[in-house]
């Protein structure tokens, strides 16, 4: 597979592998890679690429998930497929909606390393298409596409989410809702509804967080991983409330997991580590910090490096548990290492439980509060 466009867009602004990769600091056998999508570059170089390429970060993003040859999308020829559906010259067919299923699973896992933000647009743009699509499919490509569009509304919806953008979240978790249960996709229908209890999470409602991810988990049709998750968020919204209870029904979720034969696309992330981490995360809402040390450090040991926006959020909250248990100097390691990190993917989330890590500190009256305050301050001028 090859990334053609991106080795075009270098070979136009005059630049080789060897002189790109000087400007960026890199071996030029890193850019051969990236342009084989070998690899994919970390967030710290995209920034000046992007620069070195005269495009911007939302242009690089989509030149990243253009990938081509073997076992991959043949972009110029399924473009030129969608403009003739689009123009009305013929109806949408098996290959126009698994390229946009291609690229939307390129776009969540890409989202997993530089963050939410540079893509939201891009997937925006990219779902008013698959909606128009919607006037020339037939039978049961009908309902792909359909199902196609709650995925997109779904995703939409979680990076508007992760941007602090409550109000809008939920309305799209709504428009993807109502796509699924009009396209018949029960784990659509399930996962909406979860993450809707994610959203209540996030506002600090734990009795609407702990009923989303129960009605979540009772959908008709939702495949064991789904309803797994589904069990996670009310045994979320259960820990909210104080209720040791919580730690049962985070089994009951595991025992789902357990079961797993076959999963939808955007559940890839989903697996052990993922749970562990979601036990320190309960922990955390019991007030058991030592035990939420335990699961976060069990968890991000074993976490993929290319999941940044995750291990952003998760060494945050290890932060935070470890200030709460007393640790200050881990406390203070750990979000130093998880501060540039979620600067790079703009994670706000992680950034504000560091703040609060900091203001646990200073009221403990430990130096290593004040050293991260300084950190913050500093991090967010650069």
């Amino acid at each position: 597979m090859k990334r053609i466009r991106l080795a075009e867009r270098r070979k136009a602004v005059g630049l080789s592998q060897e002189r790109l990769a000087e400007l960026l600091g890199v071996d030029p056998v890193t850019v051969r890679r990236w342009e084989r999508a070998d690899t994919n570059p970390q967030p710290w170089h995209r920034p000046r690429l992007a620069k070195a390429l005269r495009i911007s970060i939302d242009e690089l993003a989509i030149l990243l998930v253009d990938v081509q040859g073997p076992g991959a999308p043949t972009v110029a020829h399924e473009a030129d497929r969608v403009e003739q559906v689009l123009e009305g010259h013929t109806r949408v067919d098996q290959t126009v909606v698994d390229h946009f299923v291609s690229l939307l699973n390129q776009q969540r896992r890409l989202e997993d390393t530089i963050g939410g933000q540079p893509l939201l647009p891009v997937v925006m743009r990219q779902m008013e298409t698959v909606q128009s699509l919607r006037f020339a499919a037939r039978g049961q490509l009908f309902d792909q596409v359909l199902a196609l569009a709650a995925s997109h509304a779904q995703f939409i919806a979680w990076m508007c989410q992760d941007g602090g953008n409550s109000p809008q979240a939920v309305e799209y978790y709504s428009l993807a809702h109502d796509l699924a249960v009009e396209a018949g996709d029960a784990d659509m229908v399930a996962t909406t509804l979860s993450m809707k209890a994610h959203v209540a999470w996030s506002s600090a409602e734990p009795l609407r967080c702990q009923r989303f991810g129960e009605a979540a988990a009772a959908t008709p049709g939702a495949s064991p991983m789904v309803r797994g998750m589904a069990v996670q968020m009310s045994a979320r919204g259960l820990a909210m409330q104080s209720d040791q209870q919580a730690r049962h029904v985070l089994d009951d979720a595991a025992a789902l997991l357990g079961s797993v034969v076959d999963m939808p696309d955007w559940m890839y992330f989903y697996g052990d580590v993922w749970l562990t981490l979601q036990a320190g995360m309960i922990e955390s809402h019991l007030h058991s910090w030592a035990r939420a040390t335990a699961f976060y450090r069990d968890g991000l040991d074993r976490l993929p490096e290319h999941f940044t926006r995750d291990r952003a959020w998760y060494l945050s909250c290890l932060a935070m548990a470890q200030a709460e248990n007393g640790d200050a100097e881990a406390a203070l390691d750990v979000a130093r290492a998880a501060l540039p990190k979620a600067r790079e993917v703009r994670n706000r989330h992680g950034i504000k439980q560091i703040e609060r890590a900091a203001n646990r500190l200073n009221a403990m009256g430990a130096r290593q509060g004040r050293e991260l305050d300084e950190l913050l301050v500093q991090t967010s001028a650069s």
